[in-house]
């Protein structure tokens, strides 16, 4: 893939930074997963970049060349003490908030043609004492022709 994935990640990075999250605590942003030793124990909230996956077609008549790609970013909450269906629902809500930044920017800061959907997975999954639930988010992109 061309240079096209590296500048969305970044700017997508930069997008959910500047993003007036609701409520309290404020999630982490992080430009990819924890490692073991950040993520044990995890507690809070955090947003990280994961995956990316695309395509890029084959030049035809001169060296034009289209890519479409996904940039996935994760959702990930957990807090001691709370509720499945509470916990679940801070994450839809911080998910509202990044979808809303990522809809109000569909070129993702200049970097690609435009944002053609948004598709997400949610998973809550039980603990000792908590619930944790993710949301992966991947936000599928044309990018404007390279050349």
């Amino acid at each position: 893939m061309p240079r096209t994935v590296p500048d969305a990640k970044a700017a997508l990075l930069a997008l959910l930074n500047a993003v007036t999250w609701p409520g309290t605590p404020q999630p982490e942003i992080k430009y990819g997963q924890p490692t073991e030793g950040e993520d044990a124990p995890f507690g809070g909230e955090m947003i990280f970049l994961g995956e990316t996956r695309g395509t890029s077609a084959p030049p035809g008549m001169g060296t034009r060349r289209d890519e479409t790609f996904n940039l996935r970013f994760v959702i990930d909450v957990r807090h001691e003490g709370d509720d499945e269906q509470s916990t679940e629902n801070r994450a839809w809500e911080l998910l509202e908030a990044a979808e809303n930044a990522v809809w109000a920017d569909t070129t993702i800061g200049g970097t690609v043609n435009r944002v053609t959907g948004v598709e997400t997975t949610q998973v809550n999954v039980p603990e000792p004492q908590a619930w944790r639930s993710q949301i992966v988010t991947d936000v599928a992109c044309v990018a404007a022709p390279v050349y």
